[in-house]
């Protein structure tokens, strides 16, 4: 059983492209081809995961990694502003913002359950 701290570059590059491939179909309603957007995403969570917990399995890790990537790509913070004129000229704004992208997507996206038994937690000296 492979480790994802113990993966090489390749193994981990191979894993980015599995990772980006699962999250470029439909994410919480949302088509899209992915692309670019989703190989970066989807690299971030890789290289998250590796870094929080490295001694997490590989089959762990990987649905930890299409989680957060998933969370990611799904909840990008943006801001919608729209105008609206009615048949008297009057202009109405209505502005809506993403709250959900201002959360953490480690936990929200299940990944932090996943993986938390294999995060090493250290104590240290204090002061």
């Amino acid at each position: 059983m492979a480790l994802i701290g113990d993966l090489s570059e390749a193994e981990l590059a191979t894993l980015t492209t599995t990772v980006a491939s699962r999250i470029a179909g439909s994410i919480l309603g949302r088509e899209d081809a992915g692309g670019a957007v989703a190989v970066e995403i989807a690299g971030a969570a890789v290289v998250f995961i590796v870094d929080v917990a490295p001694k997490t399995p590989e089959a762990i890790g990987r649905e930890a990694m299409i989680r957060l990537a998933g969370w990611l790509f799904g909840n990008r913070p943006h801001t919608v502003e729209h105008e609206f004129t009615d048949p008297s000229g009057s202009t109405t704004k209505l502005r809506f913002n993403n709250s959900a992208a201002t959360a953490s997507g480690f936990r929200s996206s299940g990944a932090s359950a996943l993986v938390s038994r294999f995060i090493v937690r250290r104590a240290g000296p204090v002061g």
